[in-house]
């Protein structure tokens, strides 16, 4: 509960040793200069996480595949990182991670920056029929930037957005709760708790697992031939076990296409 940039603050100066919450997004290019990656003070790798935007499945306009689909064209991934500043990450549209077994990558979407005439031509005249959005954020800076760029994306292939700031405090409960009202999600992402794709696919994607609330499956996807899928795979161990968690990757991004990944945060 400390402001990110008097916590900087405290470690440069030693009364803290390590600020486990990151830095601010301005500031990683001036500690890189003064100090160095991965010298002794600043330190940069690779992390377990991917960032994504859920959309709401159970809802119009984001239960047509297609509307989803053109918003996985519409994001603009690169001016998403851009927002994070230096060594923020790397883009991705996939949901699986490197280093987690059936991590192939694949681009079944633009990751050098938004596609808006594909979006329009998936979306069709869906899209401006389609009831308006509700952009659901957090109050900070940070995620207020990311959901106004995310607005901008979708206005540009033609949805109506309504903007909706969320405190913190019980930004977890409305997105959480069956039957919420929100549309697009500008604050998701998900860490590994242990190195596997179940604690990716099967937990955050089966759809029997949704309950009145507490869940993790923002998108409240719930698709029989996928949660088959799921189970089919949980089974397996091995090469046989990455490659069906592979096909379930792809499947996942390109033919439901329920989030939008779009960063694997250092």
């Amino acid at each position: 509960n400390v402001n990110i940039d008097h916590s900087l603050l405290q470690v440069k100066a030693g009364q803290s040793d390590l600020d486990m919450i990151g830095i601010p997004t301005t500031a990683a290019a001036g500690l890189a200069q003064q100090y160095g990656v991965n010298k002794g003070r600043f330190f940069v790798g690779p992390t377990s996480c991917v960032s994504y935007f859920p959309m709401n499945t159970a809802r119009a306009p984001f239960d047509n595949v297609n509307l989803r689909k053109a918003v996985e064209y519409a994001i603009d991934r690169p001016d998403q990182v851009r927002l994070l500043g230096a060594y923020a990450g790397k883009r991705t549209a996939q949901m699986l991670v490197p280093g987690i077994p059936g991590y192939k990558p694949f681009n079944a979407y633009p990751i050098k920056g938004a596609d808006v005439a594909k979006a329009k031509a998936i979306g069709g005249a869906a899209i401006t029929s389609a009831p308006t959005l509700n952009v659901i954020h957090t109050t900070s800076t940070a995620s207020t930037n990311r959901a106004q760029v995310a607005e901008f994306n979708l206005k540009q292939v033609g949805f109506k957005v309504n903007d909706v700031p969320t405190p913190a405090t019980n930004y977890y409960q409305v997105i959480q709760t069956k039957g919420t009202s929100y549309n697009f999600v500008t604050n998701g992402g998900w860490c590994a708790d242990y190195f596997d794709p179940f604690d990716y696919l099967n937990v955050l994607f089966d759809g029997r697992k949704i309950q009145p609330a507490n869940n993790n499956n923002y998108t409240y996807f719930n698709n029989a031939s996928f949660n088959k899928g799921l189970d089919h795979a949980a089974s397996l161990s091995g090469s046989a076990r990455a490659a069906a968690y592979a096909q379930l990757d792809k499947d996942l991004i390109q033919k439901y296409a329920p989030i939008v990944p779009y960063l694997l945060p250092t």
